[in-house]
């Protein structure tokens, strides 16, 4: 996650994560272990304990195959090519956050947390628990909610009372929220 002193970087990214290769190098030691442990202690196992565990090894090694073919399990994230879109949202004047299935942010624009009121990346909030704040905005957030659960897109406007971020006026703000499934 960035710092949010940088006006045109992105506030979350979250692209990359190294929790990925944590655990593939967790699960390789793993197996390292298991079979220097079957090389050494071997020839003091039956040998119908012997075939059932090679046994055991060879399926988990062909379910991982066809679990990697079929997209399952990843090695490294995907690479995609999403340079110039990035930078396009990066510098756009307009908030963009990004969430995955289950809510959480995977990507978050400067201009989303200046809207937002965020002053860290720590503090970026989905746009659900932003407006969870304004009664105003309940019917408008459960729809797009709603649309985008379903598979469409979602235009609202909305008008609160006070702004979202500290920097705006107590005079009433209007917002205007898109929301597009990217199924």
């Amino acid at each position: 996650m960035k710092d949010l002193k940088s006006d045109t970087l992105s506030v979350i990214d979250q692209e990359t994560r190294t929790g990925d290769m944590v655990r593939l190098l967790v699960l390789g030691f793993i197996l390292i272990a298991a079979a220097a442990l079957f090389f050494v202690f071997g020839d003091r196992m039956g040998e119908a304990f012997r075939l059932g565990l090679l046994g055991i090894f060879a399926m988990v090694g062909i379910f991982y195959l066809f679990a990697s073919v079929i997209g399952i399990i990843r090695i490294a994230p995907r690479s995609t090519n999403n340079e110039m879109s990035r930078l396009l949202l990066d510098g756009s004047s307009e908030g963009t956050l990004v969430n995955d299935e289950r809510g959480r942010i995977v990507y978050a624009n400067k201009a989303y947390a200046d809207i937002s009121g965020a002053k860290s990346s720590t503090e970026v909030r989905s746009l659900e628990s932003v407006l969870n704040a304004y009664p105003e905005a309940y019917e408008a957030t459960e729809r797009m909610v709603q649309s985008v659960q379903n598979g469409q897109n979602a235009l609202e406007e909305i008008r609160l009372a006070r702004g979202l971020s500290r920097a705006t006026g107590s005079n009433g703000v209007w917002y205007r929220l898109k929301a597009k499934a990217l199924k």
